[in-house]
């Protein structure tokens, strides 16, 4: 619903009819009300909001939140779906050259090298920052909640022991994490499972942290992580269990066959693995690509997302058995929005911990993200895999039945 004002939105940056619940207010005047509005952009001078809403692109809207050239109030997840307003009902051929040929100017190929700078990017902001809005468990990734518990750490301890039995984890066994993070699930692993469990992680600081963990709980003897690349991880060294959680959106579409055939091989004969990441739908969209730069240079550089079939045909190249896909779409989602709240909620610590500009973009990533799940262009899927000469291995469960308790658990 347009203000008697409003028309001065479409004379400014071309915007006939405003249909997101954003108030716009430039050089302190109220040029536009949204409908049922839940937040608030603001911008110095025309100019300015000429710049960033007249771009109609997302990546130009995102830095100007993240830079403090859009002052943002209130709900931040209806702010992010101004992007909306910039989409037109078709692009043209060169607005696909000129998304592509900006995507392509920050990539950068998945050397052992790059593939560490990436996660150092990404992890090493400071643990003191994740842990304001991942909470006690310290798990990066999609929590597991049951319909009427909304606590993330009962989620996130939920999410691991459902993992661990789906891998039908057995004490004494070995068990491999890539990418494991924080250590949370190897420590599991070992403190309740009684396995013998590894982590690896390219990460310095994820390394230390997880290693104090495993030393304060006196776990020195069943459980360990090391600072290492998975490509080099010794493959004489069989296990009987491998786990990868969010690790495999970071290996690159051109070294996805080479990823897999290494979980394979860290197997022992009849040994299960499961991969958890995010995927994508099959087909591009093209809306998303300035997104994708943003989250490229801001977040993840290096990030590469893929279809659940790439998954799959991944999985069976490299010989295993694929006998279980589940997708985690809504639940990775609420978590998402429990980060952003926990975020939101800590400004002042977090401030002192990262620059304005990182909290800011990692406001955005998370709640944009959300979104994203909630519109079903991200997924979450965990795939699990056999490796066995014979169809149907001895260790693959005939249902999903051993894993009701687990989902049962309050």
């Amino acid at each position: 619903m347009v203000s008697s004002i409003g028309g001065q939105l479409s004379n400014l940056v071309g915007i006939n009819d405003w249909k997101v619940p954003v108030d716009v207010r430039v050089a302190g005047k109220k040029i536009i009300e949204g409908e049922n509005s839940k937040a608030e952009i603001s911008f110095a001078s025309n100019n300015e909001a000429r710049r960033v809403l007249g771009s109609r692109d997302t990546y130009v809207l995102a830095l100007a939140y993240v830079h403090g050239a859009m002052k943002v109030d209130g709900d931040i997840y209806s702010v992010i779906n101004i992007k909306e307003q910039f989409y037109p009902e078709k692009l043209t051929v060169f607005d696909k050259v000129r998304i592509v040929t900006n995507v392509l100017k920050s990539y950068k190929w998945h050397t052992q090298d790059n593939d560490a700078d990436f996660i150092s990017h990404h992890y090493d902001v400071a643990n003191d920052f994740y842990r304001l809005f991942l909470g006690r468990s310290m798990m990066y990734s999609c929590a597991l909640f049951s319909e009427s518990s909304d606590d993330l750490d009962m989620a996130q301890e939920r999410k691991i022991d459902y993992l661990l039995t789906k891998l039908r984890l057995q004490k004494g066994e070995r068990l491999l994490d890539i990418g494991c993070g924080w250590g949370s699930l190897v420590i599991r692993a070992a403190q309740d499972f009684g396995a013998e469990s590894l982590g690896v992680t390219l990460s310095e600081p994820q390394c230390a942290y997880a290693n104090e963990r495993i030393k304060e709980l006196g776990l020195e003897d069943k459980c360990r992580v090391e600072l290492m690349d998975y490509r080099n991880v010794d493959s004489s060294e069989k296990y009987d269990k491998v786990v990868s959680v969010g690790m495999y959106e970071h290996v690159g579409g051109r070294n996805l066959d080479t990823y897999f055939k290494k979980m394979h091989d860290l197997l022992r004969e009849d040994g299960l693995f499961v991969n958890q990441g995010i995927t994508r739908k099959l087909k591009p969209d093209w809306k998303k690509a300035s997104e994708a730069r943003f989250m490229g240079e801001y977040i993840f550089p290096g990030g590469e997302l893929h279809a659940s079939q790439r998954v799959v045909e991944g999985m069976e190249a490299a010989d295993f058995e694929v006998y279980d896909l589940e997708s985690l779409r809504k639940l990775y989602s609420k978590t998402l929005r429990h980060w952003v709240g926990n975020l939101q909620a800590q400004p002042v610590e977090a401030l002192s911990i990262v620059p304005e500009a990182t909290y800011r973009a990692w406001l955005l990533y998370m709640a944009g993200c959300a979104l994203a799940f909630e519109e079903g262009y991200l997924n979450l899927h965990q795939v699990c895999g056999s490796k066995t000469n014979a169809y149907g291995g001895r260790e693959v469960p005939l249902t999903r039945a051993h894993l009701l308790d687990i989902l049962a658990e309050e």
